[in-house]
């Protein structure tokens, strides 16, 4: 339909100093009618090895703009003095924080990607448009037999400010078949169900699909499409390209 959500993005991370050291960049587009919005944030992390596992912690500082185009709605007042001027543009500051535990058959994550809570103005009202969301994370890579591997994992999420201050989950499902084929199923508190696919192409290229339909009556019978493409160089001399499972 006419002004239905879109989003893009495109993420970069490389490894230095003996792979301690981790380096990244993130860019974000999101369209939904007529608002508009751009991210763009660089991260840094580093990592300290565990007896078997590695702990990382890391921190992100980058942007945050946001555009409406007024022009494109359609007025029952035309004379609303809070749809004046065609447009709205601003730019503000934004900062996050992770940590991360990792071995090779488990993950856990705990981060919070929006610290400032952020407020714009249009010259009329100001409103909050970007509340602090704490995400946490955890999956577990289990063996079933020399085929075939199963990888549960949940993610919680939880915003300031969100409606009756509920938290978020999803729950979700991998199964990978020889070490090539990742196959499953997730859902979003129950509401939604999703369907995923991946498939992997050596140790450094994967291609995945998404699809997520409503599951209770009343919620807006749209699908949602995500596709995904990953590529794994070792650019570096000291780097490995190698098959990750988190």
């Amino acid at each position: 339909m006419d002004g239905n959500p879109l989003t893009n993005s495109l993420t970069a991370s490389t490894s230095l100093v003996q792979d301690k050291l981790g380096l990244g960049v993130m860019f974000v587009q999101d369209a939904l009618g007529v608002a508009s919005n751009f991210e763009a944030h660089f991260s840094a992390a580093y990592k300290i090895s565990w007896a078997d596992k590695v702990f990382a912690f890391g921190l992100q500082g980058g942007m945050l703009s946001v555009n409406y185009n007024l022009t494109k709605l359609t007025l029952y007042d035309p004379g609303d003095p809070a749809f004046q001027g065609g447009s709205i543009r601003a730019v503000k500051p934004n900062f996050g924080a992770g940590v991360a535990l990792m071995s090779d058959n488990m993950y856990i994550g705990l981060s919070v990607p929006r610290l400032l809570a952020t407020e714009f103005a249009d010259g009329v009202t100001s409103s909050l448009r970007y509340q602090r969301h704490y995400y946490a994370t955890a999956a577990y890579l289990l063996p079933i037999n020399s085929v075939m591997k199963l990888r549960p994992s949940v993610l919680l999420r939880y915003v300031e400010g969100a409606p009756s201050n509920t938290l978020s989950y999803d729950i979700n499902a991998l199964l990978m078949i020889n070490n090539d084929i990742w196959a499953g199923a997730y859902t979003r508190n129950f509401k939604t169900i999703g369907l995923m696919f991946q498939i992997d192409f050596g140790d450094a290229y994967r291609f995945g699909y998404n699809l997520e339909l409503p599951a209770v009556e009343g919620l807006t019978k749209f699908t949602t499409h995500e596709f995904l493409l990953s590529i794994d160089l070792g650019l570096f001399g000291q780097q490995d390209v190698y098959q990750r499972y988190f």
